[in-house]
């Protein structure tokens, strides 16, 4: 099976990037205009495309670095989800919001607000991936 990568390299520090694979065939636009243009934000937005469905399908690929301001991100990811409103679209990757302790912080409960107020269905998978804790 032949794929595309589309790889966002681009990082402020030794971390981060995000990266998407699309399988050879199926036909995408690059959304250079959902970009979140945030210090320490690394995202890459693709559309898919088909001539079945002439909406297309939205997929974004975010990493926040855990440094980054919380309410910074929140305030431009809510931008993007309003521009997303009558859109399918699927955004994944490293957010660094631990989504199983909203009780931490007043910020983690806002994002999942956020998230859920946009008709967004927030998961969590557990450290250590599909596998479970570390």
């Amino acid at each position: 099976m032949r794929s595309t990568w589309l790889a966002l390299a681009f990082t402020e520090t030794n971390a981060g990037g995000v990266g998407l694979c699309i399988l050879n065939g199926v036909c995408y636009l690059p959304r250079n205009d959902l970009t979140i243009k945030l210090p320490g934000r690394e995202n890459l937005w693709v559309e898919l495309t088909s001539q079945n469905d002439p909406k297309g399908i939205i997929i974004g690929v975010i990493y926040r670095h855990s440094f980054c301001s919380i309410s910074d991100f929140q305030y431009e990811l809510s931008a993007r989800l309003l521009d997303l409103s009558n859109t399918t679209y699927y955004i994944c990757g490293d957010i660094n919001i631990n989504l199983l302790n909203l009780e931490a912080s007043p910020q983690i409960n806002e994002y999942t607000n956020l998230l859920w107020s946009a008709g967004a269905k927030p998961v969590a998978i557990l450290r250590g991936g599909l596998g479970g804790p570390e």
